[in-house]
């Protein structure tokens, strides 16, 4: 490689192609392999990307001799396409520079293109996250009505729309079937049932599959941000030998079938950076309320049902459950999940958590961001009887940070790690600053 280096230098820029957002956030490390007249020259690229406007730098080194060949890199990345732009910093061949064009594969797997004006060839593999702008709808996949096999997520980026089924408890999807319109009305159906045998987007899944994804290009639809679409997600699922329609929930067709549709509306991409309140599930209540009458709390039921994972803003309030008890019957809400989107850049954030240890026993919460990394615990709060119930009981705010989030689907994890019940008051979670990689 290293007359190669001194004649053609080392580098990989993208193209300026306009302002548009980038569909792909490259941020890891990449195997690259330069080839040129037959030779293979393998590099390792570790980079960090600004999703909100697609520029990208890191370091690398050829592989062979990492401690003279090392290089910086620059580049951008518009839609699916990059170019980047390597300079040579070691010992050798310090100062040359390669320019390369190219292409993100539709899996986010790999990137090829061309390098040395068209001369050379380049791939490179690792693994590329979809760029989600805005919020992403999560809403139940319901086989035969009543039963919770799962999940459909609706997202998109600046080109494409994406849909992804999720089967869980051992279910299997067969066959899947989308439509996307502009009006519920427009979706194929006779009557008022659906016919998803005429939904433009269908497959058929053999073997069975327990999650598959639609991506469709907005622009060639015309779909744009702020626009309001409706989605009527179909799918046939088998688990041992029940076989069942499924529906993504959401409003019933007005015909006899139970088919259903939701809305999404398609997400701008521009968001940036704003410090403060993200989201909070919950209110503060001032001392001597009810902490819990907002989510599941009924008089008289001490444990009703609650979902998890909650979903902020698509899972109703009334379905967080009001107390975790690792004793009672069993125990109740000791593991919950709370999943959020967030299509802002990587941020570091802040997490308070608002609960009572109750009237009696000593209590103690573990909070893990299951999406990334950390896990921290509230300190151990012993519970203090006072006359008249909750209105007596103290109310903590256990504050953790910083959560770092990246854009697309976070997960929070919860448990209950010792009591005998440790009532719910709210979540918040404060955007505290992105930093800048």
């Amino acid at each position: 490689m290293k007359k190669i280096i001194a004649s053609l230098g080392f580098l990989l820029v993208m193209s300026a192609v306009g302002l548009a957002a980038p569909n792909w956030d490259i941020t890891g490390t990449w195997a690259l392999d330069f080839n040129i007249g037959g030779g293979d020259y393998l590099h390792t690229m570790i980079d960090t990307m600004d999703v909100s406007t697609g520029a990208f730098s890191g370091t690398g080194t050829y592989n062979p001799n990492p401690a003279a060949y090392t290089w910086v890199v620059t580049g951008h990345v518009v839609g699916d396409k990059v170019d980047f732009h390597i300079l040579y910093t070691g010992t050798g061949n310090p100062g040359y520079t390669v320019d390369a064009v190219g292409t993100i594969a539709s899996d986010g797997l790999s990137m090829s293109g061309e390098w040395a004006g068209g001369a050379g060839t380049w791939t490179a593999t690792g693994t590329a996250t979809p760029v989600v702008c805005g919020t992403v709808k999560i809403v139940d996949l319901f086989a035969g009505k009543t039963i919770d096999a799962g999940d459909v997520q609706v997202w998109n980026n600046g080109n494409y729309l994406y849909v992804k089924y999720l089967a869980v408890d051992g279910w299997m999807i067969n066959e899947t079937h989308v439509s996307v319109k502009t009006a519920w009305a427009d979706i194929p159906q006779a009557k008022g049932n659906a016919i998803p045998g005429q939904f433009v987007y269908n497959n058929t899944h053999d073997p069975l599959v327990t999650e598959y994804e639609y991506k469709i290009d907005l622009g060639a639809l015309g779909y744009v941000p702020g626009q309001t679409l409706y989605v009527a997600a179909h799918a046939k699922l088998q688990k041992d030998l029940n076989n069942q329609t499924a529906w993504g929930a959401g409003t019933a067709f007005p015909g006899k079938n139970w088919a259903m549709y939701f809305d999404y509306v398609v997400q701008a991409c521009s968001e940036a950076c704003q410090m403060g309140v993200l989201w909070m599930v919950g209110t503060d209540d001032p001392q001597g309320v009810n902490p819990a009458a907002e989510f599941n709390y009924v008089e008289g039921v001490t444990y009703p049902a609650y979902t998890t994972p909650f979903v902020v803003g698509a899972t109703p309030l009334n379905q967080f459950p009001w107390v975790s008890d690792p004793l009672g019957p069993g125990p109740y809400a000791t593991n919950i999940d709370v999943w959020f989107g967030y299509a802002g850049p990587v941020a570091n954030a802040k997490l308070t958590v608002g609960w009572s240890p109750g009237a009696s026993s000593i209590e103690q919460k573990q909070i893990a961001l299951t999406s990334g990394s950390g896990t921290w615990y509230t300190p151990i709060r012993p519970g203090v009887y006072v006359a008249g119930w909750f209105k007596g009981w103290q109310v903590f705010d256990d504050q953790f940070s910083p959560l770092v989030i990246s854009p697309g689907i976070n997960k929070l994890n919860f448990k209950q790690l010792m009591g005998d019940g440790a009532v719910w008051d709210y979540l918040k979670l404060e955007i505290l600053d992105c930093p800048v990689a």
